[in-house]
């Protein structure tokens, strides 16, 4: 497995996202998710976090924030918590970097229009939608 390089699929998952009925201010790839989170005073206790969800308090919109460079043990991580909660079978279906990315950003997706939902919840909605699109 190859590192994803996240910006390289931005023009695409701006694209997915846009299909979506929720109020998108920005997709950014970021070097490190924790650091950006502390430099602007945001709480962010997780140092390897791949993705991550922000509401702008003022606009109301939604950022979603990706690591810029996803390394393999990154995507094994994430994937081996997706097997834990109990998407076994649907995890081979992310060994491609697209489709990885396409999943998590369909994932912050399901956080921003479904805030009180649990992670399988998410997981489970980002695979659904996955399948149509």
């Amino acid at each position: 497995m190859e590192p994803i390089r996240t910006e390289h699929y931005l023009v695409k998952l701006r694209a997915i996202a846009e299909r979506y009925d929720f109020p998108l201010e920005e997709i950014e790839a970021v070097t490190d998710i924790k650091q950006w989170c502390d430099e602007r005073g945001i709480e962010e206790n997780n140092p390897w976090r791949v993705a991550k969800c922000l509401r702008n308090r003022e606009s109301g919109k939604y950022r979603i924030l990706l690591v810029a460079e996803i390394t393999p043990e990154m995507q094994n991580s994430v994937l081996a918590a997706m097997e834990f909660r109990g998407f076994g079978s649907e995890v081979p279906t992310l060994k491609a970097a697209d489709k990885f990315l396409e999943h998590l950003l369909l994932h912050e997706i399901a956080h921003a229009m479904n805030p009180n939902w649990e992670e399988s919840e998410c997981d489970s909605w980002a695979f659904n939608e996955l399948k149509a699109l």
